[in-house]
């Protein structure tokens, strides 16, 4: 009887564990709004739906810049960045609490690692020749939305270009 009841326990708290909100520096992505982080953290500049936090006031080693991205008042994205020396320490720790989707670390380059939970990319890029690196939690429709919204604006400049030859 009690091998049952902590069976069935230790299935609850993995079930919840499991669909459990991404949050990264304390904030949940999706779930969090302006108000929270107003209320949490040190703002240093909030430029639209863009908002710097202090880094100084992040308790992880290397931190040098954290932005917070709002969409109708939510959080849908944090972008860190990092000093680039903690790639490793990132990747391991990532890998361990996500399913890894993307990798590609080698000895010398450009590094680049993919995660994803649920509704949330998250992805490391430490270019080559940076002493930074940026770690990135972003919500999947947000994400495709920018990228989208990216590629539209690459296009009409190659467009406007194209008709200037």
């Amino acid at each position: 009887m009690i091998k049952k009841q902590v069976s069935i326990l230790l299935m609850l708290f993995v079930s919840f564990f499991s669909f459990a909100e991404v949050s990264v520096i304390g904030i949940t992505i999706n779930q969090d709004t302006k108000n929270d982080i107003e209320k949490n953290y040190i703002i240093d500049n909030k430029d639209g739906e863009v908002w710097e936090l202090k880094p100084t006031e992040i308790p992880i080693e290397g931190i040098k810049k954290v932005e917070v991205i709002f969409q109708n008042d939510h959080v849908k994205g944090v972008w860190l960045v990092v000093e680039k020396h903690r790639f490793n320490y990132f990747f391991d720790a990532l890998k361990s609490k996500y399913k890894l989707i993307k990798k590609d670390i080698p000895l010398v380059g450009n590094k680049y690692a993919r995660f994803e939970k649920e509704n949330v990319t998250i992805w490391i890029d430490a270019p080559h020749m940076s002493f930074n690196m940026d770690v990135v939690y972003m919500d999947k429709k947000y994400k495709k939305e920018l990228d989208t919204y990216r590629n539209k604006m690459k296009q009409e400049k190659k467009n406007r270009e194209l008709e200037q030859l």
